[in-house]
């Protein structure tokens, strides 16, 4: 027998993984600030232009096993992964998510996908030329909280009672709407609730990068 998931099962789920993706990186908060370790750079590294979808359709990124692998990847997906961040909380040129690249960078030795990301930031730098800083910005967010009856998140209990916020746009519904899909399914199967407020985001600038990477 084969099931297909209902539409709305199916965004609800969706958007809940977003929410408990979201709680590590939200409740870090600025500890990804701290610099590159020297020496950490790729064995070997390819880096070049996909120009064959049109930046358009599936693209792939993943970290792990000492690889890094990009397919028709856009830029802005491929910075925002190695700064640990949203790509909303990511700007750049307008050309940044319509550029797209394939990347295979393999490590010598047995390292951490920590590792992997600095990695990829050094990669950035010598390939791109990318120069960017972070700073701390204050925009319109979803802070993530316990809800009256609890939570139902055992691993996290009550320390997500501290907010962890979330970008704005991470749901089209009004949280003051009872029938809002996201804030429901939050609310009913997290014990969590999604509250509209104002907070102070870790953010990246970029300052410039090369549309066409450096040979490899």
């Amino acid at each position: 027998m084969i099931f297909t998931m209902p539409a709305t099962i199916a965004r609800r789920t969706r958007w809940i993984r977003s929410v408990l993706f979201a709680i590590g990186p939200a409740r870090c908060g600025l500890h990804a600030r701290t610099a590159t370790p020297p020496g950490l750079r790729f064995d070997a590294a390819s880096v070049r232009p996909n120009h064959t979808a049109g930046c358009r359709g599936r693209w792939n990124f993943s970290a792990s096993h000492r690889t890094v692998t990009a397919e028709n990847a856009p830029l802005l997906r491929i910075v925002s992964r190695a700064y640990n961040l949203t790509d909303d909380r990511v700007s750049g040129p307008a050309w940044l998510d319509s550029e797209c690249y394939d990347i295979t960078a393999k490590a010598a030795g047995d390292v951490t996908d920590h590792d992997l990301m600095a990695m990829l930031k050094e990669l950035l730098k010598d390939r791109f030329h990318l120069v960017a800083h972070r700073e701390l910005d204050e925009r319109p967010v979803l802070a993530l909280m316990v809800d009256e009856g609890g939570s139902k998140m055992h691993p996290y209990g009550d320390k997500v009672s501290v907010p962890s916020y979330l970008p704005f746009g991470s749901g089209n519904s009004d949280p003051s709407d009872p029938a809002s899909d996201i804030f429901s399914a939050v609310r009913d199967q997290l014990g969590l609730r999604l509250q509209s407020q104002r907070g102070v985001l870790d953010v990246l600038k970029i300052e410039s990068v090369d549309k066409v990477p450096t040979e490899n």
